[in-house]
């Protein structure tokens, strides 16, 4: 069955497409736009694809196979135990954290002081990121997650305290100023690393990034 089809046959809500991309056996032009449009995931050149399989699946059960390319890619944090609802959640958790972090350390910073509390959350992030990457099943890797996100919570929020009460009013702008620059340059170098590691586990980006924040275990000495 041509691949235009079949597709045009299935309900799109109701298939898990497993693979897809254009036959082996085809060079009609007009299916690579249409398959192109309706995953909004442009197709490349020919012959910088791999060969594979088109599953079509419904309730786990392969139901049509047709012969395809794909495009290869590196594997994702779902990969390991499947479900993209899975890799929304743990964005979910991470960010969750990062508010819980914000709530505790503050009063925290308070009491025991803004650099204790900052060195804590800062050290503990590190090894919490580390951990992230030995995490056994989705449940420990969901777990450590959150506790990333609320360790970089504690320590932006007692960072952004200490060098406001630190500095001199005319500086403090300035020390924002940095503060955010580092943080998007930060965003910016991660994606370069997700693109160096494409064709990797996302294990061992998850290690790159927790080894880049191991200067944290040295900062305040």
């Amino acid at each position: 069955m041509p691949l235009r089809r079949m597709l045009q046959d299935i309900d799109m809500n109701d298939y898990c497409i497993t693979c897809l991309g254009i036959p082996r056996d085809s060079s009609d032009a007009v299916t690579k736009r249409w398959v192109t449009q309706q995953l909004k995931d442009g197709i490349k050149d020919i012959d910088e694809l791999e060969e594979a399989h088109c599953n079509f699946e419904r309730n786990s059960s392969i139901e049509e196979t047709a012969e395809c390319y794909r495009e290869r890619c590196g594997e994702e944090s779902t990969d390991d135990w499947s479900g993209a609802e899975r890799s929304e959640l743990a964005t979910t958790l991470i960010m969750l954290g990062q508010a819980t972090g914000a709530v505790i350390f503050s009063p925290i910073s308070d009491k025991i002081g803004r650099k204790p509390s900052n060195i804590f959350a800062r050290i503990m992030y590190f090894f919490t990121a580390l951990a992230t990457v030995f995490s056994p099943n989705i449940s420990v890797f969901l777990v450590f997650r959150f506790l990333q996100g609320t360790f970089q919570g504690g320590s932006l929020m007692t960072c952004t305290i200490l060098y406001i009460e630190l500095l001199p009013k005319e500086l403090r702008h300035r020390a924002e100023g940095a503060n955010i620059t580092a943080w998007t340059t930060g965003l910016v170098l991660t994606s370069v690393i997700g693109y160096l590691c494409r064709d990797l586990t996302w294990r061992y980006m998850q290690l790159i990034l927790a080894i880049i924040t191991c200067h944290t275990l040295f900062d305040w000495l």
